[in-house]
């Protein structure tokens, strides 16, 4: 066991770590939870439960990381992490709400598609915890049933968006990472990239100069990656893991990076479905033509 707190404690050496072995030591963290430079850590075992009460009374003080009750406010945003096909009903997608609220009825935004579009649908029942309600808010994890649409346009990492907002898909994006053996990423190495419910495999189209300083002195590394199958919705600020040859974590810094380069012209399009012509009848044939036996 000490050789484990030693082994931690060099993993952590730019941290001070703190043993929680009584609830005095319970007390002092919970003052000290806006210290970043703290990193506890909990004497627990599985078999009998020593331990676990402060784990539980620790979990308890932590305040929660996003401001849901600030967030309702915020423009609505969807995270789709499942999609379902429920007979009678039709498709059912299922995401934790980001922000904003969402109620019965409501016409929303569903994308991206694989050309980066975004379609028009209409939330026709909410469901949360198998429960159907009128209204959700930011914070819930709910199921949406969408009206005439089929499951095959839907999938994991896309996202439910407010009919005013004018979403971009991107293709290309930036962002400040620290990676572990960062001399195994290279120039047109392929990684996936996981970033909330978005997993894609991604080539990596450009690295800094610093990047390869970087595994001996633990400072940030930029590079710059392009999605191989299709665009997805990401926005500046976003926390993104990558793995494959190396694993990295790192923070967006740039999107769109090809639209701001003048290679492409991609602005958000948004798919409404077509009115068939009218029926004109001096297109129909005079003569009715049969094949000879």
């Amino acid at each position: 066991m000490k050789q484990v707190q030693l082994d931690i404690q060099k993993v952590l050496r730019l941290h001070k770590t703190l043993e929680i072995k009584d609830g005095s030591d319970l007390i002092t963290l919970i003052r000290q939870l806006n210290n970043h430079e703290i990193c506890p850590f909990f004497l627990v075992s599985s078999v009998k439960g020593t331990g676990l009460d402060l784990v539980r009374k620790f979990l308890n003080a932590v305040p929660p990381r996003n401001e849901w009750e600030f967030l309702k406010h915020k423009p609505v945003e969807v995270l789709i992490d499942k999609t379902y096909y429920v007979p009678d009903v039709g498709t059912v997608v299922a995401g934790t709400v980001m922000s904003g609220k969402v109620e019965t009825g409501s016409d929303m935004l569903l994308g991206p598609d694989g050309q980066g579009n975004f379609i028009p649908v209409t939330i026709t029942s909410l469901h949360n915890k198998r429960v159907p309600v009128h209204q959700v808010v930011a914070g819930e994890h709910v199921a949406f049933s969408l009206k005439d649409i089929q499951r095959s346009l839907t999938r994991k990492g896309m996202v439910l968006l407010g009919p005013e907002e004018k979403p971009i898909a991107t293709w290309t994006f930036e962002a400040v990472c620290v990676i572990s053996n960062s001399d195994r990423l290279k120039q047109g190495f392929e990684v996936v990239i996981q970033c909330r419910t978005v997993r894609q495999t991604a080539r990596v189209e450009w690295i800094g100069e610093r990047t390869l300083r970087a595994s001996a002195t633990g400072d940030d590394a930029t590079a710059r990656f392009k999605f191989l199958f299709r665009p997805e919705y990401l926005l500046v600020g976003m926390r993104v893991i990558f793995r494959g040859c190396c694993k990295g974590i790192g923070t967006i810094t740039q999107v769109n990076l090809d639209e701001k380069a003048g290679q492409e012209s991609r602005l958000p399009v948004i798919i409404e479905p077509e009115p068939l012509p009218p029926f004109d009848a001096s297109l129909e044939p005079e003569e009715t033509f049969q094949m000879d036996d």
